[in-house]
């Protein structure tokens, strides 16, 4: 194999064709957790996220307006004390549930080490210390780019995330029409989210 340099890739011969290769290692931090959480609420839908507050906003109105009318109404209070605690309890489970998920999928994440990433004409490949995972093109759904980072989405709940800071070999600019050739994904750019 004859390794020719370029200036922002790696091409390399093999045969008669030039091709082009992209190399990233990544260690996610919590920031870059965060931030995907962001994107993930946008790509699965505001509207969506938009009546889950809504629906919690309305459940807390319930709480509190039960928790009035038990302490100044004694005879309520004995009907309607087992749905209050009832909904205290769902309100807590809940919550609980909420930050018990978000912290196990984080530890995963960290959990998770180095991976490495590597794109070239055919397929990515992105690798830890005990998973190796090929994937083709044509299972990416779309492509998102916000603060510094490329989302490449598998489904509407998985995504490679790659922070631009990781490329050790190629130009994240180029990798992005790279990507973009490959799949025939235009990549979406996200400016800000509001969510």
């Amino acid at each position: 194999m004859i390794a020719l340099r370029f200036s922002s890739g790696r091409f390399y011969w093999n045969g008669s064709v030039l091709k082009m290769q992209f190399f990233a290692r990544i260690e996610y931090t919590i920031k870059d957790y965060t931030q995907f959480q962001r994107v993930y609420r946008w790509h699965r839908s505001v509207l969506l996220h938009f009546l889950v507050n809504v629906f919690w906003l309305i459940i807390l109105i319930e709480f509190l307006g039960l928790s009035y009318l038990i302490l100044t109404d004694k005879q309520f209070a004995s009907t309607f004390l087992v749905n209050y605690l009832m909904l205290l309890c769902f309100i807590t489970i809940c919550v609980l549930l909420f930050f018990l998920r978000s912290r196990a999928s984080l530890k995963k994440l960290i959990g998770n080490g180095e991976i490495r990433f590597n794109a070239d004409e055919t397929t990515i490949i992105a690798e830890t210390d005990k998973i190796r995972n090929q994937i083709h093109y044509s299972a990416f759904c779309d492509f998102v780019f916000f603060k510094d980072t490329f989302y490449l989405f598998l489904d509407k709940k998985s995504a490679l995330i790659i922070p631009k800071r990781c490329f050790l070999e190629g130009d994240p600019e180029e990798f992005r029409t790279f990507f973009s050739d490959k799949t025939g994904i235009k990549m979406k750019v996200i400016k800000c989210i509001l969510i």
